[in-house]
């Protein structure tokens, strides 16, 4: 190396040192002075003056009626994120809705928040442009209670307010925007004013992507929000129906955007009362319904169409562990002007919603229906066990449904908790009267299995009887069933019973004699020999559907013994 170059050499090497002292000590100078700007705004901004100012401004946005606390607030100016620690919203008692001219407001809210987290706030944009930018907020345990106002007590009020005007000048911030905003373990009650709530929900987690608002739409609607929705969960949910004795639950539930995915857990709607005590509390006759699932999930859910229009389209729903237990007491007086139960058709008709699932499966159902009718001491029940159903082409979409596709059920059951029961229903939903065509087979049972179901509703009880095989098929047209019932059984022998004590008497003994009569030719068939029934029956309007259905099958049955030409 010649004297020169390294002379050079030397020359650069003390640049490149001076470059390097100076920028350290700049570099210095700016982290003091950011850790300076970092404690300014520490003390300036402290949990007091933070406060202070949000109070003010929620007392302008509601005209007083509500105030805010706050436990602490944490500053991290160097990693742009803010954590406030115990905030509370509340009504404030002392601004007093009973101030002259004032608008007596339809609910009360109180809100209040474990924690609430900005992280990575554009510092920049907000200070020089009013933007306000976050990567995530994060909100822990928020508690949401709402209180509404008895209706009387709301245009009582009302007719002595006046009307106000809006007050504020409008959004502070230009602009919002939210990369990913998220609630973990929170808790929503609802209720009366004064009264315990009616609904609540608790352990709820939601996430929402891409939130954006500016001074022009100012508050983001419900829909907006529900369209940035990504996914949510609850521990469970509570809700007392206001119009009856009900109460519906759900138990852990998940609900995914991204993928199309619905998943609820312990579902139960219910009377939370017993029979006698429900029943108690009705004026007419009424139906007791006590309906729940151990697991309903949705796959293929069409979250965007459920947002925009309220659409209900799924590709498959399977309930696992079905429970629906119907009971009626006909002692209680008929109610007045009741309009009849609806068929599957008026239910369609009735749903102001687009309806389509693909397919549907219950696995391990079961379905009891049990009456006490009128006049009669004892209440009489049929019910299904071991359900498997699969319905296919749930929809209203007449393009979808019609004469030559409709709905398809089948369905594999045991009756009474004996026979083996396939069937098989197809039902055009938007059919302008009650149509549909079933047909199904019961395996060999029992026969005696059906008493709980003949005694107390028909006053007939089975002493003895055994049906290898029955299978039946019906069409329904305007509202009337017409088809065949065949069966192979042997040795059926049955009494007839007084129906309003459920005991033998005069008349009652005659009727089993002309009952034995009539069956004696058909108990002593031949190996393999078969009898026919006839079925018809027509709805009447207080008829439910499956009350329609069972009554259908039966005239089946007492045509196929000969019970229907008995006097009743």
């Amino acid at each position: 190396m010649t004297n020169g170059e390294e002379k050079r050499l030397r020359v650069s090497s003390t640049r490149l040192w001076t470059f390097l002292r100076w920028g350290g000590v700049g570099l210095a100078v700016l982290a003091v002075a950011a850790l300076a700007l970092d404690l300014t705004v520490r003390g300036v901004l402290d949990t007091d003056t933070v406060e202070h100012r949000l109070d003010q401004a929620l007392d302008e946005a509601t005209d007083g009626r509500y105030q805010l606390t706050i436990d602490d607030v944490g500053w991290g100016f160097l990693a742009q994120s803010l954590r406030v620690e115990g905030a509370t919203v509340r009504p404030d008692s002392q601004s007093g809705e009973q101030k002259k001219g004032r608008r007596p407001l339809p609910r009360q809210i109180r809100a209040s928040a474990s924690s609430v987290h900005l992280q990575d706030i554009g510092t920049w944009a907000l200070l020089w442009r009013r933007a306000l930018r976050l990567d995530a907020v994060r909100v822990r345990a928020p508690r949401v209670a709402i209180r509404t106002r008895d209706v009387p007590e709301m245009q009582r009020q009302e007719g002595q307010a006046k009307t106000e005007d809006a007050t504020g000048d409008g959004s502070r911030i230009s602009s919002l925007h939210v990369r990913q905003f998220r609630i973990e373990d929170g808790t929503l009650t609802r209720g009366p004013l004064n009264r315990p709530p009616r609904d609540s929900l608790w352990g709820l987690s939601v996430r929402l992507d891409s939130l954006a608002a500016d001074s022009v739409a100012k508050v983001a609607s419900p829909q907006f929000l529900a369209a940035r929705f990504s996914e949510g969960a609850f521990d469970g949910f509570r809700q007392l129906t206001p119009s009856g004795p009900y109460e519906f639950q759900l138990g852990p539930s998940r609900v995914s955007r991204q993928d199309s995915v619905l998943s609820v857990q312990d579902a139960h709607y219910a009377p939370p009362v017993s029979d006698t005590a429900f029943m108690r509390r009705q004026k007419y006759r009424a139906n007791r319904f006590r309906t729940g699932a151990a697991r309903v999930a949705v796959a293929g859910f069409d979250y965007r169409r459920f947002v925009e229009d309220g659409a209900l389209h799924a590709a498959r729903v399977r309930v696992d562990t079905m429970t629906l237990d119907v009971y009626r007491d006909n002692h209680l007086p008929p109610q007045p002007k009741d309009p009849p139960p609806p068929m599957p058709q008026d239910a369609v008709e009735r749903l102001n919603r687009s309806l389509r699932i693909d397919t549907l499966r219950v696995r391990g159902g079961e379905i009891r229906y049990t009456k006490r009718s009128e006049g009669v001491p004892e209440s009489g029940a049929i019910w299904f066990e071991d359900l498997r159903a699969n319905l296919h082409n749930v929809t209203n979409d007449s393009a979808r449904m019609t004469p030559s596709t409709p709905l398809v059920l089948e369905a594999r059951t045991r009756v009474n908790g004996a026979g083996l029961l396939r069937t098989t229903w197809r039902i055009p939903l938007l059919a302008p009267h009650l149509e549909l065509d079933f047909e199904g087979q019961l395996g060999a049972m029992d026969v005696r299995a059906f008493n709980d179901t003949f005694v107390p509703l028909s006053g007939i009880r089975v002493e003895s009887g055994q049906v290898d095989s029955l299978w039946f098929q019906a069409d329904v047209k305007r509202g009337t069933a017409k088809g065949s019932l065949h069966s192979i059984y042997r040795n059926l022998e049955v009494e007839m019973l007084n129906e309003a004590t459920g005991e033998r008497n005069l008349g009652s003994r005659l009727k089993t004699v002309v009952a034995g009569l009539a069956l004696r030719p058909k108990n002593v068939p031949g190996e393999g020999d078969m009898h026919t029934g006839r079925i018809e029956h027509e709805h009447s309007a207080d008829a439910t559907f499956f009350k329609f259905l069972w009554k259908s099958v039966r005239s089946g049955i007492y045509s196929l013994v000969g019970i229907d030409r008995l006097p009743r």
